[in-house]
């Protein structure tokens, strides 16, 4: 029998769909601001980081037409690099531009980006031995416990996340920033490996991060993760993922790192793939070509940013009125592997997030799927009060099951293998009927934020 934890508000879970956009037209996908809108306003994401360069003009109209196209979107903004022409930068004069941005623009602020991985390169060793600047962390420490204080004078209300670190290096040398920060941040790429099991590697990342930004209660914000799906990268240790085993982990990881209770919040590397590959490009390089959820320039979504896009849909839809859930208890058996996660949506209703932990259906050494294939196993979720219940699995399909759909049962069985699945469930009888076979506007307050949506739905 699964432990079936208590539940917790919905917005924890739209919290793990965020997303990493480039915020300047530097020729590649993200060059037509429009495809990057429209982009945004298809996958619905909960929150979007994006760096803000100082005094860059260009850049302020960007962001600016996204916000406004976008309303429901917050945005974490990395607050500049620490390290300019040969000098420490100019905390006071960032936080200067950033006050420039209309007030409500950004929602977090963060501090420098891997800077131990793409702004230190130089001759000298670094004390890791992959050469750059040795001082990178006396670089990062300056800049921001500078820039922190005048943040939180300058912005009281929103938090500042610590600088991020790549490769999951660096951490001892970074130190502790504890009193620097609001929030930890964690770079978790899950390199093909299968949520669950000991190669996706969230609780050691999550104690690497805590020597920087210090203990419980304060929480993570994972500012990058995800998959890539170039296929013949064999070198270096960021291994590939097939888009459709990538959907498949999707919902999992969501969970996985929800139900260790320090995530905040989680935006996937990238948007879009950003430029093709160039003849230049070494092997090493090659496979930063192809972290989009989208195609190069939009042409077409990949099915991870399609299951992405659905727990999204499955979390927004809409039901005629609100509901009280009433003495009402879940059981969750079958599978001695399952895991579970329940949360509460604004009109009374839950969502049940079921999968099962360590399923191993990709080989991300080999680069092929297992053979033979896990088998299926069911999951079956008990009501001790009967309820009406759509369940959705989206990897596959924002839209409900109807063999595993009721409108008045005490139990559901699931089949699963690596998957994940959503039950939306209500109590019984609900008048007027809800308005599934139809075009359905759903609007409720997610985050803080307004978010609706029209979507067709049809069981």
């Amino acid at each position: 029998m699964a432990v079936v934890p208590a539940s917790v508000s919905v917005e924890r879970l739209a919290m793990k769909r965020g997303v990493c956009v480039t915020t300047w037209a530097d020729g590649g996908s993200y060059a037509n601001v429009s495809n990057v809108i429209a982009g945004l306003q298809e996958l619905r994401p909960w929150i979007m980081r994006c760096n803000v360069t100082q005094g860059d003009t260009g850049q302020w109209t960007y962001i600016n037409a996204i916000r406004a196209a976008c309303p429901w979107l917050k945005i974490s903004g990395i607050v500049g690099k620490p390290w300019q022409g040969g000098a420490q930068a100019d905390a006071q004069a960032m936080v200067d531009w950033l006050a420039t941005y209309p007030a409500g623009t950004f929602s977090y602020f963060e501090g420098c980006n891997e800077w131990n991985m793409f702004f230190d390169k130089g001759p000298a060793p670094r004390p890791d031995g992959q050469g750059g600047r040795p001082t990178w962390y006396a670089n990062i420490r300056a800049y921001h416990r500078a820039i922190y204080p005048k943040l939180k004078a300058r912005f009281p209300g929103i938090p500042v996340i610590q600088p991020s670190l790549g490769k999951r290096e660096g951490y001892s040398l970074m130190g502790n920033l504890a009193g620097t920060c609001d929030l930890g941040n964690a770079h978790a790429y899950t390199g093909g490996f299968a949520p669950g099991t000991s190669g996706d590697r969230i609780t050691g990342e999550i104690a690497n991060v805590r020597t920087i930004c210090g203990p419980d209660p304060k929480l993570i914000c994972v500012t990058e993760w995800g998959w890539h799906n170039k296929m013949d990268h064999v070198t270096g240790g960021h291994k590939p993922t097939p888009p459709d085993v990538a959907a498949i982990q999707c919902l999992p990881y969501f969970c996985e790192y929800d139900r260790t209770d320090d995530i905040a919040w989680m935006s996937n590397y990238e948007l879009v793939d950003d430029r093709a590959e160039a003849p230049g490009d070494e092997d090493g390089g090659r496979h930063e070509r192809h972290f989009g959820l989208f195609e190069l320039n939009f042409t077409a979504i990949k099915a991870q940013g399609a299951a992405h896009r659905n727990v999204g849909r499955i979390i927004e839809r809409a039901y005629s009125g609100s509901v009280s859930w009433g003495a009402c208890t879940i059981t969750v058996t079958g599978a001695s592997d399952a895991a579970v996660m329940v949360y509460d949506r604004p009109d009374g209703r839950k969502i049940i997030c079921l999968w099962r932990r360590g399923v191993v259906i990709y080989n991300n050494n080999t680069r092929l799927m297992v053979s033979p294939a896990p088998a299926a196993q069911n999951v079956t979720v008990t009501f001790s009060a009967a309820r009406k219940v759509d369940t959705f699995k989206p990897h596959d399909s924002s839209d409900p099951i109807a063999s595993l759909s009721s409108t008045s049962t005490t139990t559901v069985t699931v089949p699963l293998v690596a998957e994940g699945a959503m039950l939306v469930v209500g109590p019984t009888g609900s008048t007027p009927p809800d308005p599934e076979d139809q075009t359905v506007t759903a609007t409720f307050t997610v985050g803080g934020s307004s978010v609706s949506g029209s979507y067709v739905v049809t069981p």
